[in-house]
This record gives C-alpha cells, sequence and structure tokens, in this order.
C-alpha cells in the first residue's frame, strides 16, 4: 500500500486557524471577564439598578401612562394617585412621564458625549504621539487650554452665544471632556512605541497605519473604553447640573435636572417634583459608578496582576 502523507499547511490556513484561535481567545477573555463583574456584588447591584432604569426609560413611549407634554391646570400639584402615579407638576403635567423622558434625555447625553468624547479624544491623543514633534505640541497645548476652563464657567460662557438646548450641552460637554482621552490616549501611545514588539514590527517594515491600526489602537481601545463606563455617571450628573442652571435642556423639552429646578421653585406647593426627580438622578449616577467601577476591577489586567 501507498501511505499518503498530508499535505502541508498553507499559509492562508494557518493564518485562518490562528485568527480563530484568537477569536475564541477574546471571546474566553470576554466571558471570564464578565463572571467576575456578575461575581462583584457591587458590579451586578450596579449591573441590576442600571438594568431596571435603562429598559422603561428606551420604551418610555410604550411605559409612560400619558404624554408628558399634555398640560392640564385644574390638575396641577396633584399627589401621587393611581391615576398620576408620581402626582402632577405646576401645568398639571404626569411627572411619572416626564422622569422616564426626562431619563432618555440623561441617558442621551451620557452616552452619545461620553462616547463621542472618547473618539475624537483618541483620534488627537494618536496623531500626537505618532505625528511630527510640531504637532505634537500643537495638539498639546490645544487640549491644555481647553482642560484649563472649568466646564460651569465653559458652559455659562459659551452657553447664552450659542443658546440653551441639548445640541449646545452635548458640544459643550464634549468639548471639555475631550482633553482628558486625548492626553490618556496620547501617554498610552509613547509608552506603546516603546515596546520591543512595535520596534521589531517598525525595524520589520511596517508602516505607520500598520502599527497604529493592528498594534496601537487594539492596545489602546480597551482603557479607554474602561474609562468611558467609568464617565457615563459623571456626564448625566454634569447635564443634570447643567440643565438645573439653565444652560442646558430648555422647555418644553425635559431632563431630571430642569425637573429638579422647577420641584425647589414650586417646593412649598408639593415636594414630589423635587423626590421623583432626584431619586431617579441619584440611583443612575450611583449604579452606573458602582457598574463602571466593577467593569474596570473585573477586564483591567493590570489590577489583576497587583492581586486586586
Amino acid at each position: 500500500m501507498r501511505s499518503e502523507t498530508p499535505a502541508p499547511k498553507t499559509a492562508d490556513a494557518t493564518h485562518g486557524a490562528g485568527a480563530q484561535t484568537a477569536h475564541r481567545s477574546r471571546l474566553s477573555r470576554l466571558a471570564a471577564g464578565f463572571r467576575r463583574l456578575v461575581s462583584d456584588p457591587m458590579g451586578l447591584a450596579g449591573l441590576v439598578v442600571v438594568v431596571a432604569l435603562v429598559v422603561p426609560i428606551v420604551l418610555a413611549d410604550v411605559v409612560a401612562t400619558h404624554d408628558p407634554l399634555k398640560i392640564d391646570i385644574r390638575g396641577k400639584f396633584e399627589g401621587p394617585s393611581a391615576e398620576h402615579w408620581l402626582g402632577t407638576d405646576e401645568l398639571g403635567r404626569d411627572v411619572f412621564s416626564r422622569v422616564l423622558y426626562g431619563g432618555r434625555a440623561a441617558l442621551q447625553v451620557g452616552v452619545l458625549c461620553a462616547f463621542a468624547s472618547l473618539g475624537i479624544g483618541l483620534l488627537l491623543g494618536l496623531a500626537a504621539a505618532y505625528g511630527p514633534r510640531w504637532l505634537d505640541n500643537a495638539v498639546v497645548l490645544v487640549l491644555d487650554t481647553v482642560r484649563s476652563y472649568p466646564v460651569i464657567i465653559f458652559a455659562l460662557a459659551v452657553g447664552p452665544m450659542f443658546g440653551a438646548g441639548i445640541v449646545t450641552l452635548m458640544g459643550i460637554l464634549i468639548v471639555t471632556s475631550v482633553p482628558y482621552y486625548g492626553r490618556i490616549a496620547r501617554t498610552i501611545t509613547l509608552s506603546l512605541l516603546k515596546t520591543e514588539f512595535i520596534m521589531a514590527e517598525q525595524a520589520l517594515g511596517a508602516g505607520a497605519p500598520r502599527v497604529m491600526i493592528f498594534h496601537i489602537l487594539p492596545n489602546t481601545i480597551g482603557s479607554l473604553l474602561i474609562l468611558v463606563s467609568m464617565d457615563i455617571p459623571v456626564f448625566i450628573a454634569t447635564e443634570a447640573g447643567l440643565s438645573f442652571l439653565g444652560v442646558g435642556i430648555r422647555p418644553p423639552d425635559t431632563s431630571w435636572g430642569l425637573m429638579l429646578n422647577q420641584g425647589y421653585i414650586y417646593i412649598n406647593h408639593t415636594p414630589w417634583l423635587v423626590i421623583a426627580s432626584s431619586v431617579p438622578l441619584v440611583l443612575a449616577t450611583l449604579a452606573f459608578t458602582f457598574l463602571g467601577e466593577a467593569i474596570r476591577d473585573a477586564f483591567d489586567p493590570k489590577l489583576r496582576r497587583e492581586g486586586r
């Protein structure tokens, strides 16, 4: 009998097998990280509260019992009842429905601003670290200049120029947050450029696009995503604070901060406006904070190596 020897593996087959192995490895790391996340009591509590808040807010069109903009002057300042679960405001609008739609604005601002700031800051940080010296100096100068202004002062100075509203509010939050992510992305990139595997890639002739896309970006985005998960409650709280001061969302739109402002104006008539807007705001910021801390502890390899 003639024995048959197996055909040697081609480069494409080897590459495909390696890609599948790497994909399975990433999935296993994600699964292990999720198990660590749910095993953390604070992380599990934060996840449960976040889901309990986000689901009805996203489904506000279905869950809301009334039109949040419908005015009923004769029914103003009513307390909680079977018809109005959290009472009514100064115009007779259903507070429960307005809390849901106000939460939608808070989540929209928090999530979109966090990821937009991350994307812009990441691009600026990569450009500064990998570009020529003059570009690095220019980017760092701009980032440090913007970062030197407190958010509240910047909002009070810029807000009246463009008019209050959700677009202006998001623009202010993104502009003031980009330097934070840009600085971190630049620092991580500069440290990676000094590692042996990056210098080996460059010595083998790898160009700047390949090094950035296949090596710098994957090793940078993970740390920044963990920071984003921790910063979402900061954006939510900042949005509420600016709306409370009149710089953010304006009527007829609603947000928890705007409802809190109106609640303090009419607190002598009813306390329910303050309670209904402050409780979900506190729950959301605490839950997202606990969840972000747990995500960092579960997925940050440096913390696991340190035995935290």
